[in-house]
C-alpha cells in the first residue's frame, strides 16, 4: 500500500512539474531558436539534423559550416542531438520537437531535485515547491526549452547525485551502478557537471567494501570521459574543423577581472539565480541569530562550490559571454535557501512566496529581452515560416554554397538548410593565406556553385571585386548567386 501511494505521489509530481513547465513556456513552445546564444542551438540542432539525413553513427557528428568536407568533426559526446535525430525522423523537423524535447529532459531535473531535497529534509513540501523553484531561476527557465545539451547533462547528474546519497543511506548497490551510468552519462555530454555527483563524497560511507567499489566506480567515468574527449580532438583534426571548443582560452588578467566583475554583479543576481531568490538567500544568512552549522548539507554545498570554483577559474574565458556555464553551479542555491529555512516556523508560506516572486522575475526578465519577437536575434526571413520555407529551397539539396555574413558560422545554414562555406564580411574572402592562396580561389576549387548573401548586412557590390555572379532569386534582404567559376579564376588571376 505504501508503494503504490508513494508512485502517485510520484506521478502526481511528475505530471505537475510537466503542466506546469509547459504553461510557462507556451508562447515559445513552437518559436524556431532564438535569443541569446542561438548560434549554440543552430550547432546541436543542425547536427542533430546530420544524424537523421546522413548517418546515425554517434560517434561521427557533423556540422553544417563544413567546407567540401563530410563536416565530420570532434564535440561533447552528442546523445542529446542522437536521440534528437531519433525524433526527427519519426515526428519530422518542426520547431516544436526539440523544445518539448528540451522541456521535458528539464521535468527530470526538477524530479532529481525534488527527491535530493526530499531524502534530505524527508519534508514533502520543501521538496515539491524546490522542484518548480529550480524551474524558475531565470537561466533555467530559458534553457530548459532550448535545444542545448545541459538539460540533460544536469539531468544525468542529479539523478547520479540523488542516487548516490541514497546509497549513502541503505547501501544497495544498484543505487551505486545506475549513479555510477549517469555520471559516466553527465561527464560525456559536459564534463563539468561530474562537479554535481562528486559533492556527495560528504554523505557516502567509507567502509572497505563501498570504498572499492566507489574508487572503482569513479575509475570508470574518468577513464570513459577522458577517452571520448581524446578520440574527439582526433576527430577535430581529421577534416581541421573546430567548430566545438574543447580546449581552454587564456585571456588578460584585465579580462579576467571584467569578467568576475560582471558574473558577480550582474550574471548571478540577474540571470543565474534571480533576484528574488538571491535577496532572499542573502536575507536569512544576515537574519541567522546563530552561526551556520558545520553540517554534512553544509559541507556538501561548499564542496559543490569549491569544485565549481576550479572548473570557473581554468575555463574563465568561457564564462565571459557564456551564461549557460553557471547550470551546474544552480541547484546550489536552491538546496542554500532549503537547508536556511527548513526549521523557520513559516517554511512552507516563505518557500511559496520565494518561487511566486521568483517566477514572475524570471518570466519578465527572459520574455522581454530574448523572447519577444523584435529580439529573437535572428533575421526577420527565419522568422517568417513561408520566407524561411522559400530560402531552403533556393538552392538544389545537397550542393555546398557560401553564405554569409554570419559570424556564427552556422545560423544561416540551420535556417537555409545548407552547407559549405561561411564567411563574416565579403573582403575575408580576397584574403592571402600565409600559404599565397587565394581563399575564395581554394573555395572555388571545390566546385561550389552558389553564393548567398544577407544584403541587410553586406552591400552586394563586393561580389563586383571576387568575380562574376549572376543572381538567379532574392527573398527578403537575402539575394541568391550562380558563380561563373572560370570568369571568377581569371578575374582572381
Amino acid at each position: 500500500m505504501v508503494k503504490i501511494e508513494f508512485i502517485k505521489s510520484t506521478l502526481f509530481v511528475f505530471l505537475f512539474y510537466l503542466f506546469f513547465n509547459v504553461i510557462t513556456h507556451f508562447f515559445i513552445l513552437d518559436a524556431p531558436p532564438c535569443g541569446t546564444h542561438v548560434w549554440r542551438q543552430c550547432n546541436t540542432l543542425a547536427m542533430s539534423k546530420n544524424f537523421a539525413q546522413e548517418s546515425m553513427n554517434i560517434l561521427e557528428p557533423r556540422v553544417d559550416r563544413r567546407d567540401n568536407t563530410n563536416g565530420i568533426t570532434g564535440s561533447h559526446f552528442p546523445l542529446y542531438e542522437w536521440i534528437l535525430a531519433v525524433f526527427y525522423k519519426t515526428l519530422g523537423d518542426d520547431d516544436w520537437i526539440p523544445r518539448i524535447y528540451s522541456l521535458l529532459l528539464f521535468v527530470f531535473s526538477m524530479m532529481a531535485v525534488n527527491r535530493i531535497v526530499l531524502i534530505l529534509t524527508k519534508d514533502l513540501n520543501l521538496s515539491f515547491i524546490s522542484g518548480l523553484l529550480f524551474l524558475m531561476m531565470p537561466l533555467n527557465y530559458y534553457d530548459s526549452v532550448n535545444a542545448m545539451p545541459d538539460t540533460m547533462a544536469i539531468s544525468f547528474a542529479l539523478w547520479s547525485l540523488y542516487l548516490l546519497i541514497k546509497f549513502s543511506k541503505n547501501q544497495q548497490f544498484l543505487d551505486l551502478i545506475l549513479a555510477a551510468i549517469f555520471s559516466i552519462c553527465c561527464g560525456l555530454i559536459k564534463f563539468q557537471f561530474l562537479i554535481i555527483p562528486f559533492a556527495s563524497i560528504v554523505f557516502l560511507k567509507w567502509n572497505s567494501k563501498t570504498t572499492i567499489s566507489i574508487i572503482s566506480m569513479a575509475s570508470l567515468t574518468v577513464i570513459i570521459v577522458y577517452s571520448w574527449y581524446q578520440h574527439a580532438l582526433k576527430l577535430m583534426d581529421l577534416n581541421n574543423i573546430r567548430e566545438y571548443g574543447l580546449w581552454v582560452k587564456s585571456i588578460s588578467l584585465k579580462e579576467k577581472l571584467l569578467t568576475i566583475k560582471q558574473n558577480i554583479l550582474m550574471d548571478l543576481p540577474e540571470m543565474v539565480i534571480g533576484w528574488p531568490l538571491f535577496l532572499s538567500i542573502i536575507w536569512f544568512v544576515l537574519k541567522k541569530q546563530r552561526p551556520l552549522k558545520w553540517t554534512k548539507n553544509l559541507f556538501f554545498l561548499i564542496i559543490w562550490i569549491l569544485g565549481f570554483l576550479v572548473f570557473y577559474i581554468v575555463g574563465i574565458e568561457r564564462f565571459k559571454n557564456h551564461a549557460y556555464y553557471f547550470t551546474a553551479l544552480t541547484p546550489v542555491f536552491v538546496l542554500f535557501l532549503v537547508f536556511l529555512i527548513k526549521n523557520h516556523p513559516k517554511k512552507n508560506l516563505i518557500f511559496l512566496g520565494v518561487l511566486i516572486l521568483n517566477t514572475i522575475w524570471s518570466i519578465n526578465r527572459i520574455y522581454t529581452s530574448k523572447w519577444q519577437k523584435e529580439k529573437w536575434g535572428i533575421p526577420k526571413e527565419f522568422s517568417d515560416q513561408t520566407m524561411r520555407k522559400a530560402l531552403s529551397e533556393a538552392i538544389p539539396k545537397n550542393e555546398i554554397c557560401i553564405i554569409g555574413p554570419d559570424i556564427s558560422g552556422c545560423v544561416y545554414f540551420y535556417f537555409t538548410k545548407t552547407k559549405g562555406y561561411s564567411f563574416e564580411n565579403i573582403e575575408d574572402l580576397s584574403h592571402i593565406n600565409e600559404f599565397g592562396d587565394h581563399k575564395f580561389q581554394y573555395i572555388l576549387k571545390s566546385g561550389v556553385k552558389y553564393f548567398v548573401l544577407d544584403e541587410n548586412r553586406q552591400d552586394p557590390d563586393g561580389l563586383k571585386e571576387l568575380g562574376n555572379f549572376k543572381q538567379f532569386k532574392k527573398i527578403g534582404n537575402f539575394s541568391f548567386w550562380l558563380i561563373n567559376s572560370e570568369q571568377a579564376y581569371n578575374k582572381i588571376d
